[in-house]
């Protein structure tokens, strides 16, 4: 007896691990689709000085336009080495219990003119995560589904 509950605990924590694996994919997919999909960002050119600069991008409806490129590399989950030390500003956590899966995806950065995004975001909600995640449910639910049938064996 001591050695089933031995085993179901180590398939449990190996469909656990396969679940969080599959969750850092899906992650990464809705970041991906977010950033390249529903914001509007600046160029990276180089000037007749041969120098290189960030053109600041033009509003456009519908889009999130990031001028400083923060936002995008935080969802991205690049480090910022702007604040020193390779400070890693985005938040992606994945809890896994036995009844539920959550995914947080997200970002610390914050606006340098004073903009509050924890306000914005409360009354308009996320216009580049929302989205992106629709974007990719299928996908997410095929990955998910793909982790746990490796593990489970009947």
């Amino acid at each position: 007896m001591k050695s089933i509950y031995k085993s179901a605990i180590k398939a449990s924590k190996k469909i656990r691990d396969s679940i969080i694996y599959a969750g850092h994919k899906i992650l990464d997919k809705i970041s991906i689709t977010s950033t390249g999909k529903y914001f509007r960002t600046g160029r990276v050119v180089k000037t007749r000085t041969g120098r290189i600069s960030y053109t600041k991008p033009k509003p456009l409806p519908g889009k999130l336009t990031s001028r400083s490129g923060d936002l995008v590399r935080s969802l991205l989950g690049s480090r910022n080495f702007r604040t020193g030390g390779g400070v890693q500003d985005h938040i992606r956590e994945i809890d896994v219990s036995s009844k539920n899966i959550k995914f947080t995806l997200g970002s610390n950065v914050r606006s340098k003119k004073g903009f509050d995004y924890p306000k914005y975001h409360e009354q308009h909600g996320r216009p580049f995560l929302e989205p992106a995640f629709e974007d990719n449910i299928r996908t997410a639910e095929k990955l998910l589904q793909i982790a746990v049938n490796k593990d489970v064996k009947l």
